[in-house]
């Protein structure tokens, strides 16, 4: 018989694990809520530091390097769904797999649990498998590379906009709209923007600037703003982001529990923290003296002409 599924849902129990050693705090990856405490003992043992919250089990284990744990993160038994041939993905997305006669045929990349049995039962009819999680559905057989690329797809159709040049950018959740132009240094993309729609006048401005008769998706209202250098377009969208936060200045915030300005740097997944600065402005200075310090030139300077 086939398997009812359950009506309760399907709940990701994934949580960030970080730690913070001699003023620098390290990612480790996303992992079970029971696990986080033994993850940050490992690297605690890594550091040579004492580890405090599951010092028995981090010990039989062993020390990890947060690059190692990150790893192993990436890698951890996926927990089972509530339908047959599903199981969800440390991160947070499902996988369609079956094994048949020793082949094993298996897809990744589904938003829900939902859509994710449906491609299952899709798989499993393609198999010949008896096992279905919607029995009474009508669905037409698909093998695994057709699956993959029907995910390939839509993918394609969520990253794309309607406007010319302006694209999704998964890595930025807040602000994921950029747009893309053809310069005198070549293609080069600016991002940061809320809205397709903001992204789209951007790329018009910035192609009236470099182009003659451009295409434009707005116009009017780019021609009212006016053209603008890359440059330009860049340090909008700087204001604009900091418009929002407690400081005008990059890798600077206002930290509260003390009442002064603390400064901090992102280098290679690790954040290094610089101080706590009485003024907004030697924390500033602070951030572009580790931007030297650590050959970061891609980053720019708060106060570029020192």
């Amino acid at each position: 018989m086939p398997r009812v599924p359950s009506t309760s849902p399907t709940k990701s129990t994934r949580s960030v694990a970080r730690i913070t050693v001699r003023g620098v705090q390290y990612y480790l990856g996303h992992w079970a809520e029971s696990d986080c405490p033994v993850v940050r003992d490992r690297a605690r043992l890594h550091f040579g530091v004492m580890p405090c919250e599951a010092p028995r089990r981090a010990r039989a284990i062993g020390a990890a390097s947060p690059a190692a744990l990150r790893g192993l993160a990436r890698t951890a038994p996926f927990r089972r769904g509530r339908y047959f041939g599903v199981a969800q993905l440390p991160s947070g997305k499902f996988r369609v797999g079956f094994d048949r006669a020793g082949v094993r045929a298996s897809v990744s990349g589904y938003r829900t649990a939902t859509d994710a049995a449906i491609a299952a039962d899709r798989l499993s009819r393609h198999l010949g498998l008896p096992m279905l999680n919607f029995p009474r559905r009508r669905l037409a057989p698909a093998s695994a590379e057709e699956l993959r690329k029907e995910l390939l797809r839509e993918k394609k159709r969520d990253l794309t906009s309607d406007f010319l040049g302006v694209v999704w950018d998964a890595t930025h959740i807040a602000r994921p709209w950029c747009f893309y132009i053809l310069w005198p240094g070549g293609h080069t993309a600016v991002g940061g923007y809320g809205t397709e729609r903001d992204a789209a006048i951007a790329r018009d401005r910035a192609a009236l600037h470099y182009h003659d008769a451009p295409r434009l998706n707005f116009p009017d209202e780019a021609r009212a703003l006016g053209a603008a250098t890359l440059e330009t377009l860049r340090l909008d969208v700087h204001k604009e982001r900091k418009r929002k936060t407690t400081s005008q200045y990059r890798g600077v915030c206002f930290f509260k529990p003390h009442g002064n300005w603390a400064a901090c740097i992102r280098v290679d997944h690790v954040r290094h923290h610089l101080g706590y600065f009485d003024h907004e402005h030697d924390a500033a200075l602070a951030y572009d003296a580790a931007v030297v310090r650590y050959g970061a030139s891609m980053w720019r300077l708060n106060f570029p002409a020192d």
